[in-house]
């Protein structure tokens, strides 16, 4: 597709009705259920039947198509501005944000890559919460063309909004962000960052995880509250633009004289919900990133990061609901 053909689909994307846009997103999976070369396809499938072989793995495999060509009209229509989100996007469980709030601390949304996490910022500030997101802000540009830009003292584009970019970065100075909790600002964090030095993996449902401590550690360092936040997808060829953000109640964290037991047993705590979530909607996950062999979640750390790499963590129970493996 064209440049031009690019802007003039994302002009209509963002001018159109909300009728439009519904038949924008039905379109996207309409090619979802038609695309014979997804992305990965044999390799979601396989993961697929050894996860959740109780169910019909294809119908699963399908609705993870869809929800992939929903997902790459979302970033467009995060380009734009998210027009209609206040009626596109359900939002529940805001009265956990707004209890969290009114005890002074910040809270800490806690999110994965799963679904629609770049969403979450933007829809909390149309319903008049404005949330500094912790991330990365990486170009969309491969290495080598962003190493000639920064050779020529090009700037480099950046991968996503304003709306959606990052506020604070991904550091070991947690200074900036107890500075934010302090003045009582919610923070978004995902906890399966790709940028983090010290990842665990922890078992969401059967699959091993790696998540970053960061999170529960600035909550335990802020006393602030852990909200498990997802913005997930239940789109069909009905219903193409159900999209739902969920606020969790706060975790129950643990706290005891052992920092580290506490770090482990708070991350599990977390993937226990998050499992819950895949358990109800596991076409939201990025299955073409699940080794077939040991069922381990392991997308490709981002070649733009300096951060070095981690050695291979063992697995930790992420709840009792975890699922037994299937096969070899």
């Amino acid at each position: 597709m064209t440049a031009a053909a690019c802007s003039s689909s994302d002009s209509s994307l963002a001018g159109g009705s909300l009728v439009r846009l519904r038949w924008q997103f039905r379109a996207a999976t309409v090619r979802g259920r038609l695309d014979v070369h997804g992305p990965g396809r044999p390799r979601v499938r396989t993961a697929l039947e050894r996860h959740f072989s109780d169910r019909n793995p294809r119908q699963l495999e399908r609705r993870y198509l869809e929800y992939q060509r929903r997902r790459t009209l979302v970033h467009r229509w995060l380009r734009q501005g998210i027009p209609h989100a206040d009626r596109v996007v359900q939002v529940e469980g805001l009265r956990h944000l707004e209890e969290a709030i009114s005890g002074g601390t910040g809270a800490i949304l806690a999110s994965a890559h799963f679904g629609h996490g770049r969403l979450i910022k933007p829809v909390l500030g149309v319903h008049g919460w404005p949330a500094l997101l912790v991330g990365e802000q990486r170009s969309h540009m491969p290495v080598s063309r962003l190493d000639g830009r920064r050779a020529r003292g090009e700037p480099t584009p950046p991968r996503w909004p304003q709306i959606a970019s990052a506020d604070l970065p991904v550091t070991l100075n947690l200074r900036p962000h107890l500075a934010a909790l302090q003045e009582n600002r919610p923070l978004i964090i995902m906890v399966d960052g790709r940028s983090a030095t010290s990842l665990t993996d922890v078992m969401v449902l059967s699959i091993g995880v790696p998540l970053a401590p960061g999170a529960v550690r600035i909550a335990r360092a802020a006393r602030a509250p852990v909200l498990p936040t997802f913005a997930i997808d239940e789109g069909t060829l009905r219903d193409p633009l159900a999209i739902r953000l969920v606020i969790h109640a706060p975790l129950a964290l643990q706290s005891s004289g052992d920092g580290a037991a506490d770090v482990l047993e708070n991350l599990k705590r977390f993937a226990a919900v998050y499992g819950e979530e895949l358990d109800r909607n596991p076409h939201n996950f990025n299955w073409r990133y699940v080794d077939p062999e040991s069922g381990r979640y392991g997308p490709p750390r981002d070649p733009q990061s300096r951060e070095p790499g981690h050695e291979e963590p063992p697995l930790i129970a992420g709840s009792e609901r975890v699922r037994p493996r299937h096969g070899p």
